[in-house]
């Protein structure tokens, strides 16, 4: 698989591949950018864990070409796993988000039943079973995005995962630990004001959260880390590196 994967970082600008225990770590600037590894990957009916503050999972991707390596162009940040399910590398997928109101991260779990596609007559494929609900472009909180699927208590992990036998995807975003806001300007300041630092504050108790729930899967067979640093970038640039180092010094220890 890393040979594969090696021509990729050619077509991908910015990416960056390494191994973590003969594990491919690709690293992208943007997120849709690992969509052209995973199509390589050679993987096919995987469990997804997508550590992220939002779901990715909007849809109306074009069917047409879906394979070529400059497919990824077309796709959005936001919109990059529909086509994956479409090709059947992904067929389950566990949502993990820090940031959550409540004490315990948010765990949404999606099996087969939800994740099924449909192609309409304009060569668009979309979900069949579900409708991402709106938020109006504001990315303040993520359990409110989806209301599908099953969500998950931390304990529940380590009795149905535990011993999971098929490959899995291990997917961070880093904005997943710290995040820039957008949307009302008004909203934005009374957030600001209520929660200084919101979307930076406590990101390495995030982190730290977030790997112990990892303890509760087997190993992966792909990871991939990005930095979220496109156009209008979601993981704030003066700590992007920091966030990347914490993280890959955390999957060594993990999975060495």
């Amino acid at each position: 698989m890393i040979n594969k994967l090696e021509k990729v970082t050619r077509i991908v600008q910015d990416s960056k591949l390494n191994s973590i225990s003969n594990i491919p770590l690709v690293i992208t600037e943007e997120h849709h950018h690992l969509f052209p590894f995973l199509v390589n990957s050679g993987l096919k009916d995987t469990l997804l864990i997508h550590i992220d503050s939002h779901d990715d999972l909007e849809d109306e991707v074009l069917s047409k070409n879906i394979t070529l390596q400059n497919y990824y162009k077309n796709l959005k940040i936001n919109n990059f796993i529909c086509p994956l399910v479409y090709l059947e590398i992904i067929n389950e997928i566990i949502w993990i988000s820090p940031f959550q109101k409540d004490s315990e991260i948010y765990l949404q779990y999606l099996d087969k039943k939800f994740l099924k596609i449909k192609e309409d007559s304009h060569g668009k494929i979309k979900w069949k079973n579900f409708i991402i609900k709106k938020n109006d472009g504001i990315s303040l909180t993520t359990e409110n995005d989806i209301k599908f699927g099953k969500q998950l208590k931390v304990k529940e992990l380590k009795k149905n995962f535990g011993k999971y036998k098929k490959k899995i995807i291990l997917d961070i975003d880093s904005d997943a630990y710290a995040k820039i806001l957008y949307g009302h300007p008004d909203l934005l300041d009374l957030i600001e004001g209520l929660n200084p630092g919101y979307g930076i504050r406590d990101w390495k108790k995030r982190c730290n959260e977030t790997f112990k729930i990892l303890k509760s899967f087997p190993k992966p067979s792909f990871i991939g880390f990005t930095k979220s640093q496109g156009k209008e970038p979601y993981t704030p640039t003066n700590l992007v590196d920091e966030i990347q180092e914490k993280t890959i010094k955390k999957l060594y220890k993990l999975y060495n």
